[in-house]
């Protein structure tokens, strides 16, 4: 016997099925986000590395305690502060930190790669010039024109220390440790 000929209110159903379905999923998607920090400030507890920093650097140097964003004349300032040596940290290269911005679609990371930093995007380094400020050996500002990532209203990042190997993210909650732990 032959299925019966599908009829317009039932293609309507199905659409609808699927819509909410994709929707769903867009939902629990902006959900796993929204754990991110939000523009703003957080400190992370002391001590909570995700693995130990490589012999060139003291496990401190790479041990993040606060982070603070914020907007100022068409920048965003990343203000980042561990327990031990920023400058360490920065002049190894690989445990330098490294800012991933999420708006959703998008997803931007900032991160020093061939001896600088730079705002990447699909892996590819965009024009922006971003400075980089130590006014002192904990901490680091790292600056860039709000216009690099698209000038949102409003976004979410996580923040790790570490190129290839991450020794410690902040916020903690949001991203799982073994998501982060090899990303290159």
């Amino acid at each position: 016997m032959a299925p019966a000929a599908e009829s317009g209110y039932d293609r309507r159903v199905a659409r609808g099925k699927r819509t909410l379905a994709c929707g769903f999923a867009a939902a629990l998607a902006a959900a796993a986000l929204a754990a991110a920090a939000q523009a703003g400030s957080i400190s992370d507890p002391p001590g909570d590395l995700i693995t130990d920093a490589p012999s060139s650097l003291q496990n401190a140097d790479v041990d993040l305690r606060h982070v603070s964003v914020k907007r100022a004349n068409g920048k965003f300032v990343f203000t980042i502060s561990v327990t031990g040596s920023i400058r360490r940290a920065v002049g190894n290269g690989k445990a330098a930190p490294a800012i991933a911005i999420f708006k959703a679609p998008k997803a931007w990371i900032v991160q020093r790669k061939g001896g600088k930093y730079g705002v990447f995007y699909a892996g590819n380094r965009l024009g922006a010039n971003v400075a980089v400020a130590m006014p002192d050996d904990h901490t680091v500002n790292i600056t860039f024109k709000t216009a690099a990532i698209g000038n949102p209203g409003g976004f979410t990042y996580h923040l790790t220390t570490g190129a290839c190997t991450v020794y410690d993210v902040a916020p903690n909650s949001g991203l799982a440790a073994s998501r982060v732990a090899r990303r290159c």
